[in-house]
């Protein structure tokens, strides 16, 4: 069987992430590429979404075709589509650049 680019490329990301973690990867990550996730859109209170709904699992964060992370930056309330968005304190550290390395960090949300 013969795979396309992207699919050779979705499956060598999988093998990367299940050798880096283990049991703890079940080789399923769901990708949230929602247009109001970005820190820059502000929410006029109408539209606010809440990832209440989501399960434990991996996800992965795309904006307009490209990787996205959760902000390292204060984001202020009313923004991400949301009353109180969620934003990353890295607490001096950087954001991992390979996988299977992890950093301490503190999520805050601004409410």
């Amino acid at each position: 069987q013969r795979l396309t680019t992207l699919e050779a490329v979705n499956h060598t990301q999988t093998q990367l992430l299940k050798n880096a973690y283990g049991a703890c990867f079940d080789g399923n990550v769901t990708v949230l590429d929602d247009d109001w996730r970005d820190a820059s859109v502000s929410n006029d209170g109408n539209a606010d979404h809440c990832d209440r709904h989501l399960t434990m699992g991996w996800y992965r964060f795309r904006l307009k075709g490209d990787n996205a992370v959760v902000s390292t930056d204060c984001v202020q309330e009313n923004h991400c589509g949301t009353d109180a968005p969620l934003w990353l304190d890295l607490r001096g550290s950087a954001m991992p650049s390979v996988v299977g390395q992890e950093v301490s960090a503190r999520a805050y949300a601004s409410f």
